[in-house]
């Protein structure tokens, strides 16, 4: 039998072409080179509904097994998403302004080699809770940047909260650290000499900012993941309940209420977390967050999925993960949020007493009848 030749023309330089279903070729402008990118269905044989049959060993059309090997998606990560009702749409808003108002914290994870993330986060206490007792919370700035010392993210934190008029700060509740930046050996990591000192992350910064005049207690949280991750899908909610639960297919993803279940009181949950475009970081870790998965397929197939997360490019979402936890603390059991909360003590500015008023409008009034002019 004999084959069939395809022939086709190179491309020229920052050109494309496509000879036949599957096959991709271009030329890169910048060096010459001519890329070849190949897709299972330049094979004829495997077109059609063949991807339907083959996909099952692979763990589904959707699986990152077969985006990575068949459809050729450098992307695609292991394991399912943990965040899996995050839309853009619902939780992606436009910058706005922060009320003075409502209680605010700035939560720190620090980094060296991988970025430091700081994300300033605030609640929504004007809007009533939600049926799970939630108030929204906004991310509404953020920090992401690699190889920054201790003082100069104290520096990043006070300049950053400054206000309109830079002269006044922010009003933060606190600044929530991680636990391990109270570690000695994080003091190599912000690029000073390993001759110096050890000193740790939280000793540099609370010292730092100290120096700057800001009076704003610094803390450590809890990382612990559980509770917190069900509570973060929660509040990303963009799902439909009946009975308080959650609609769900037969593949366990969110799904749509049947006309019955409309008429039986199903109802939609809006987000009551919601991320500040300009927090580009923040919003690129919860799409991509997920859980770990098994290496192989067959042991995929002997076992139960993992619930651990890939600890992987998780800097703000373990941020989001000890707000979540200082919430929960601050919550009684069944309660609202920030039911179990004192909010710090502001300073009271000095006000005149009304009888001071009134000695003072005393006093100025001569003055006022002289600089009257005289009708003629």
């Amino acid at each position: 039998m004999e084959r069939a030749v395809v022939t086709f023309r190179v491309p020229a330089a920052g050109e494309e072409i496509g000879p036949f279903e599957g096959m991709r070729i271009w030329r890169n402008a910048g060096n010459d080179f001519v890329v070849l990118h190949t897709h299972y269905t330049a094979d004829p044989s495997r077109r059609g509904d063949w991807k339907f049959r083959a996909s099952k060993k692979y763990g589904g059309l959707l699986s990152w097994r077969w985006r990575k090997e068949q459809e050729v998606d450098f992307e695609a990560m292991e394991g399912a998403l943990v965040f899996e009702n995050w839309n853009d749409g619902a939780h992606l808003i436009r910058p706005r302004a922060i009320p003075d108002h409502w209680p605010r914290w700035i939560m720190i994870d620090p980094g060296w080699t991988n970025p430091t993330s700081i994300l300033w986060v605030a609640m929504d206490v004007d809007t009533p809770p939600n049926v799970f007792g939630f108030h929204p919370v906004h991310v509404y700035r953020e920090f992401y940047k690699p190889r920054h010392t201790a003082a100069f993210v104290a520096v990043v934190c006070r300049d950053w909260s400054l206000m309109g008029d830079a002269k006044s700060l922010e009003w933060v509740e606190a600044i929530v650290l991680d636990p391990m930046a109270k570690q000695e050996h994080q003091g190599a990591q912000d690029g000073e000499l390993v001759n110096e000192v050890a000193e740790s992350f939280h000793s540099k910064f609370t010292t730092k900012l100290e120096s700057l005049g800001w009076s704003v207690p610094v803390d450590t949280g809890n990382n612990l993941k559980d509770a917190a991750i069900e509570e973060l899908i929660a509040r990303l909610a963009n799902f439909w309940v009946l009975n308080d639960v959650p609609l769900y297919d037969d593949s366990n993803r969110f799904r749509e209420p049947t006309l019955d279940e409309l008429a039986a009181g199903a109802a939609y949950v809006g987000p009551t977390l919601v991320i500040h475009a300009g927090c580009v970081n923040t919003a690129n870790e919860m799409r991509k967050y997920r859980f770990r998965d098994w290496s192989a397929g067959d042991v995929a197939e002997r076992h139960n999925a993992p619930e651990r997360p890939v600890d992987k490019d998780d800097h703000s979402v373990t941020n989001l993960i000890r707000f979540i936890n200082l919430l929960r603390a601050a919550r009684v059991d069944g309660g609202t949020d920030l039911s179990d909360f004192t909010p710090r003590r502001r300073p009271q500015r000095w006000r005149p007493s009304d009888e001071e008023i009134m000695r003072r409008e005393h006093e100025s009034a001569p003055q006022r009848h002289r600089q009257r002019p005289r009708l003629r």
